[in-house]
């Protein structure tokens, strides 16, 4: 029984790489229907170039928050891994897990357009959270406003990302 538990926290620890992969891969798979157009290359190419730039810039505004705010996480925290031990050290306002859950899951979801997608988006997610919250590594709050910022960057982005693919159109 202890092992699904691990296993469910390692879904949630690891959610926003899950995500951002599945962000990734969703993004790749046109490409494979149809491999020699050149401009199906490209925009796949630019696409994922993008992806890995705003989510280096939302880890980045992260840390900035962080660093503003200061507030620090919730004593007695348990440790899933050595990157844990490493970042348990950090400030915990917003919570970087569940900005960058938050981010990845609303971009996937306007992206995918798809009713299963979002719902098996959103279980990742929410166990994110719940990992975050039960390892006392955020308080509510931390995970709250770091998932509405999240949510707004993701949306921001996805826009920005539309706007730019329609040569300015929309």
């Amino acid at each position: 029984m202890k092992s699904k538990f691990i296993n469910i926290y390692t879904i949630g620890y690891y959610g926003p790489i899950i995500l951002f992969t599945t962000i990734i891969i969703y993004i790749i798979l046109p490409l494979l229907a149809n491999i020699t157009d050149m401009a199906t290359i490209t925009t796949t190419t630019n696409h994922v170039l993008y992806m890995i730039f705003i989510n280096a810039i939302s880890v980045e505004l992260n840390g900035i928050l962080k660093l503003l705010i200061k507030e620090s996480r919730p004593k007695n925290s348990k440790k899933i891994n050595i990157n844990d031990v490493k970042h348990s050290k950090t400030y915990g306002m917003p919570s970087g897990h569940a900005q960058m859950v938050a981010n990845n899951l609303v971009y996937l979801s306007m992206l995918a357009n798809s009713k299963i997608v979002t719902t098996i988006s959103s279980i990742v997610a929410l166990l994110t959270l719940y990992q975050r919250y039960v390892f006392r590594m955020h308080t509510k709050s931390q995970l709250v406003y770091g998932a509405l910022f999240g949510c707004t960057t993701g949306y921001i982005f996805f826009k920005l990302y539309s706007y730019i693919e329609s040569g300015g159109a929309n």
